[in-house]
């Protein structure tokens, strides 16, 4: 697929709508800043300080000196570093998120956040700041496409957006100690099919994902895909399904909300599911029922919402996430 053109999306394998090419910018995501703020300082404070605040300062310090911990001390701000990547002769960007406080010791999860067209990995940090809800329980990585969209067609031994999430991966746990068996994926539009892709087409690759304003794997020009015996699109190299919360705007007038629909569908038929769903929290969401353990599709319809990250979306997708 060419870039500067968008995907066709499918339901119950039918076009329903041809996406367009120059997406909205993506409005506001969590309105906290990075999660935590900067250690109390224990010089004392100014003279226009109240006294309830100098107490506080003087008992803290001095509790630090007899070996107490300060019992109100804020966490570290993470580190947040802008990073770039040869990938077979291309520089590619994303940012990294790295708790302030991490433990060296302690092996932590990679949340891979996608951006949709037209966007960045530092406009999608700047919006969608998923580190303000996961704090130091991960590490966050915002990559950035090429010409601001991402390759969603190309074959996986030519496509050179999977080639640079498989080396960004690779490094960033040469860095940290990432448990790489807890590699998730979010996006919202052309980032969540991209998601869903890299999902269908390297099994295993993702613990969890959560799409938002996306749409189920759809496979148009490469030879090597097939289908399942349901009809459904098999990816060359896919071996089974993954769990998915899929998240869409009834108000969507980018992506339709049908295509999330069916992208919930569809990894609850590769999963093995049953096509009944019941009501789950939050509301509005419902799961599909007799899920196997650890591959459950969750689907969230939201009234009002439009080509956007819900607003609590941040929240239930690391709910979702850290469930793993």
């Amino acid at each position: 697929m060419q870039k500067g053109t968008c995907p066709a999306i499918f339901a119950l394998g039918v076009v329903v709508v041809s996406a367009c090419n120059s997406e909205r910018a993506f409005p506001g995501g969590p309105a906290s800043a990075h999660g935590g703020g900067s250690t109390i300082n224990a010089a004392m404070p100014d003279a226009g300080a109240d006294t309830g605040e100098l107490a506080d300062v003087v008992a803290d310090r001095d509790a630090e000196a007899n070996g107490i911990p300060r019992t109100n001390e804020e966490p570290e701000k993470p580190v947040v570093t802008n990073e770039t990547l040869d990938v077979a002769g291309t520089l590619r960007e994303y940012v990294l998120v790295v708790p302030g406080d991490r433990d060296a010791q302690k092996t932590y999860p990679l949340v891979l956040v996608f951006h949709a067209d037209g966007s960045s990995g530092p406009g999608m940090h700047s919006s969608y700041m998923f580190e303000a809800i996961s704090g130091n329980e991960a590490i966050v990585a915002y990559p950035t496409g090429i010409n601001a969209g991402w390759d969603i067609q190309s074959p996986t031994a030519t496509n050179r957006d999977i080639q640079f999430v498989d080396k960004l991966v690779a490094v960033v746990s040469t860095r940290f100690k990432i448990d790489i068996t807890r590699v998730f994926g979010t996006g919202l539009s052309s980032g969540a099919f991209l998601v869903n892709k890299i999902a269908c087409r390297k099994t295993g690759f993702f613990r969890a994902i959560v799409s938002h304003a996306g749409g189920a794997p759809y496979e148009d020009i490469d030879p090597a895909a097939s289908h399942w015996p349901s009809g459904l699109t098999k990816c060359a190299g896919q071996t089974g399904g993954i769990a998915a919360l899929v998240i869409h705007g009834t108000s969507d007038d980018v992506v339709p909300p049908e295509s999330g629909d069916f992208d919930a569908a569809y990894w609850a038929s590769i999963n093995g599911c049953q096509d009944l769903r019941s009501d789950t929290t939050p509301a509005p969401c419902k799961k599909h029922e007799g899920c196997p353990i650890g591959k459950p599709v969750h689907w969230c319809l939201i009234p009002g919402l439009g080509h956007a990250v819900w607003e609590n979306g941040a929240k239930e997708g690391w709910e979702f996430m850290k469930s793993f």
